[in-house]
């Protein structure tokens, strides 16, 4: 019971010493999309508008890995505009 009081002391303390909540909880890693690598909201269609093909085309090759030329046109255009290294 000691211990857990003690854990808690520690952290009124650490929680009366920041300047905001937020830095309590906030992680060091960096969560923007960009660097999780989630394409932004309406990227099928915009990759659709630049391969000149269908948005069910565009889909169906990032979904469930479609054969074909305009497929690979859609594969390459996703990467060099989306893909992080």
């Amino acid at each position: 019971m000691a211990k857990v009081k003690n854990y808690m002391k520690i952290f009124i303390v650490n929680f009366a010493n920041a300047k905001n909540v937020s830095t309590l909880y906030s992680s060091p890693v960096s969560t923007s999309a960009h660097e999780t690598g989630i394409p932004p909201h309406g990227y099928v269609n915009e990759l659709a508008k630049l391969c000149k093909c269908s948005r069910q085309t565009a889909l169906n090759t990032l979904r469930y890995n479609y054969p074909g030329a305009k497929a690979d046109l859609v594969r390459r255009t996703y990467r060099t505009k989306y893909a992080t290294v």
